[in-house]
């Protein structure tokens, strides 16, 4: 599952294009791609789970198209996200975040080298600065009303269904 920090306690970039930064919606993917992923859950609000007031099930993916930027007055890392969100249908929908993610060191970022050979290491989802948060897209919308203050996704897995084959 994934995690969301608080966008409070992140240093703000102030030399920063906000234009410069995409976004994107992911979640629980196993392992790490050449571009990075994390893990997390995600479905539409829709259908009963919504109406009986449990988590809809999905995942949601991360990957860092741009890779990891140093910050030498923080020392640490500025990372672009793009985030997707895999629904119950099997369908999905991407987007590149309009804000990067800030990790303090490289043992906190998980697209680190040293993390990214570790399939565990959570990637936790950090939602958008306040000044932004309204004015998000649906999909980042969704995957914070979905997400636990400290990042983590409560997202539900999907039940596997068995193929049907005709008679």
């Amino acid at each position: 599952r994934l995690a969301v920090g608080s966008a409070s306690s992140l240093p703000q970039r102030v030399d920063a294009d906000p234009s410069s930064h995409s976004f994107a919606v992911s979640g629980a993917a196993p392992g790490p791609s050449a571009a990075g992923a994390g893990t997390g859950a995600g479905t539409r609000g829709d259908g009963p789970d919504a109406a009986n007031g449990q988590e809809p099930c999905g995942f949601v993916t991360f990957a860092d198209p741009h890779g990891s930027q140093y910050d030498p007055q923080t020392r640490g890392f500025w990372v672009d996200i793009r985030m997707s969100v895999h629904f119950a249908d099997g369908s999905s929908q991407s987007t590149m975040l309009d804000y990067p993610w800030y990790y303090p060191s490289e043992a906190a970022n998980p697209w680190s080298d040293q993390n990214l050979k570790d399939p565990a290491f959570p990637t936790r989802f950090q939602p958008p600065p306040p000044s932004k948060a309204g004015a998000e897209p649906a999909l980042v919308q969704y995957v914070v009303a979905h997400s636990t203050p400290d990042g983590m996704t409560l997202l539900r897995d999907c039940p596997v269904t068995s193929p049907t084959y005709p008679p």
